[in-house]
């Protein structure tokens, strides 16, 4: 049995699970302009299922070369099915329709639900406790996010289906970040990671193998594959398995307060890329983004020195 480690063990550990969810979320930020620039060429659904099935290769590659672990009940297929619909096709499948179907301000706005809401069913499964200063880090987090992206340019009129979409894909995957943990106590995150791709592989076939069947091959050049491969592998493969092994360390609504990076993180590329200026606002926003996340991942940290400085009359008379 493969037992998770805590990541309040030991500062390396603390450290070495940051760093992992900062990579996550560097390697997600890329996905916007690769998928900006894949979608000269493939639909959104073909897309999806190039996503999923490159990296569902890549992952049981290595799965039967390097790290072969055998499931050793049946029932834990089942498991991997379910997480697959959650974190793997309806994470993919609803977000880019959702996207082509809404705004990207909405998009960046309505992604940023899934803190609270892995809070909230990480709280409702009894996985963790929701404390003032985890509601306080996503609710600061979020009012940088916002800053971004103003809520005035928040647009509800004619986006409905869109923003319902990507709402909901928000849901699904905040499921999948609350529940997969628990199987990561059994299995290695190789394992679990390549299962739940091997199972998003046959799940998403009724949703895109229609679109994968009408690409035009004859007419794509070389070029045009370079796009859907970067975002096989640094926007899908790395991420996932990164992300895998920081759940198995770290808690879900830490986990979940990093998904507030990829707006920030995006914000730079396009600078990078585009050349455009950043402002004021940005700075300001990416202060309240990570000191919001520092409340959230440092929860007790911050809980103790309140209770310390402002003990309880309680607390006082036993002294």
């Amino acid at each position: 049995m493969t037992t998770p480690i805590s990541a309040e063990t030991t500062p390396y550990r603390i450290w070495h699970t940051h760093c992992l969810l900062l990579a996550v979320q560097i390697t997600f930020a890329t996905l916007p302009v690769s998928a900006k620039i894949a979608f000269g060429s493939f639909s959104p659904e073909s897309i999806v299922f190039l996503r999923i099935a490159g990296a569902g290769l890549l992952f049981g590659l290595i799965y039967l070369t390097r790290q072969y672990e055998p499931i050793r009940h049946i029932k834990d297929l089942a498991t991997f099915a379910l997480l697959a619909i959650f974190g793997v096709l309806g994470n993919q499948l609803l977000f880019l329709k959702g996207v082509s179907m809404s705004t990207a301000v909405n998009a960046s706005l309505l992604i940023a639900t899934i803190p609270a809401f892995t809070l909230i069913i990480a709280a409702i499964l009894g996985k963790e406790q929701m404390t003032g200063i985890k509601i306080g880090g996503i609710l600061v987090s979020f009012f940088g996010v916002s800053l971004l992206f103003p809520l005035s340019e928040f647009q509800l009129s004619g986006h409905f289906l869109g923003n319902l979409l990507i709402v909901i894909n928000a849901l699904l995957y905040s499921i999948f970040l609350v529940t997969s943990r628990s199987i990561l106590k059994r299995y290695r995150p190789l394992t679990v990671i390549t299962f739940v791709f091997l199972c998003g592989c046959v799940e998403m076939l009724p949703f895109t193998l229609k679109a994968v069947l009408g690409i035009p091959f004859s007419r794509l050049r070389f070029q045009d594959y370079l796009a859907p491969l970067f975002m096989v592998l640094v926007g899908t493969f790395i991420p996932y398995i990164l992300n895998t092994m920081s759940l198995r360390q770290a808690r879900s609504s830490m986990v979940a307060i990093y998904t507030y990076l990829q707006p920030l993180l995006g914000t730079l590329l396009a600078v990078i890329i585009l050349h455009e200026t950043l402002g004021v606002r940005f700075f300001v926003a990416a202060i309240l983004i990570f000191v919001g996340i520092s409340m959230v991942s440092t929860g007790r940290f911050f809980s103790g020195a309140v209770s310390r400085a402002f003990p309880c009359p309680k607390e006082q008379k036993n002294k």
